[in-house]
């Protein structure tokens, strides 16, 4: 008789606590989940072509596919497999093509800006011109201003061209630098790529442009 009241107490113990591990796993899950959904600050969305295949490296998860039309945070990381993969930064009606198989970091193309406890969208994009063709060899560099930014390395590299300049912040909305007269002017048909580099903004921001002179 003893010894069935023993194994009885055993049993109750044994499912009492097994209820309590369980339960404490439950709440632990909540916990984390709640955590993550916390943690996203939603920047942008994603567009796949058909076919096309992304992952995603987002902080305390495991990497993972990316679904289309998926929405990305601060700090997601992508990295394009296969097909296109776009970008789409909230406020920005223009799109960033992922084309590198590395991980691309969102924040630089989409970066998040505090202002008076609200949350502001920019776009990596600065260089306002050239961009695409231009009919002038020595054209002037202008760009967007960077809030925090408190200098800017500005530079051309291709054929017969390579050369960079670091430039002061001013308060203007858009920033210029004149083509220096002492390096070689762009040459016809040649792919060239523009560089505008922020020092010290708080979010890394780079922006690049391939420019080619055409004349008429």
């Amino acid at each position: 008789m003893k010894t069935r009241v023993s194994i009885s107490v055993v049993l109750c113990l044994t499912l009492v606590t097994g209820n309590w591990v369980t339960l404490g796993k439950l709440q632990l899950r909540q916990v984390a989940a709640q955590t993550k959904g916390e943690s996203c600050d939603p920047v942008a969305r994603i567009e796949i072509s058909p076919g096309g295949q992304a992952l995603l490296d987002r902080y305390n998860e495991s990497v993972r596919n990316i679904a289309d039309g998926e929405r990305l945070c601060h700090r997601d990381r992508v990295q394009r497999l296969s097909g296109e993969v776009r970008i789409y930064c909230n406020q920005d009606s223009r799109e960033r093509e992922i084309i590198s198989r590395q991980f691309k970091s969102i924040t630089p193309l989409c970066r998040t800006v505090l202002s008076n406890n609200d949350v502001i969208i920019r776009s990596g994009e600065v260089i306002v011109s050239p961009i695409g063709e231009t009919e002038n060899p020595r054209p002037p560099i202008r760009w967007e201003r960077v809030d925090g930014a408190i200098a800017y390395i500005v530079s051309i590299e291709g054929p017969g061209v390579n050369w960079q300049r670091q430039v002061q912040q001013v308060d203007a909305s858009q920033i210029q630098l004149d083509y220096p007269q002492e390096e070689e002017s762009l040459q016809t048909e040649f792919a060239y790529t523009v560089k505008v580099e922020a020092i010290g903004s708080s979010d890394p921001i780079e922006d690049k442009v391939t420019v080619r002179f055409k004349p008429q």
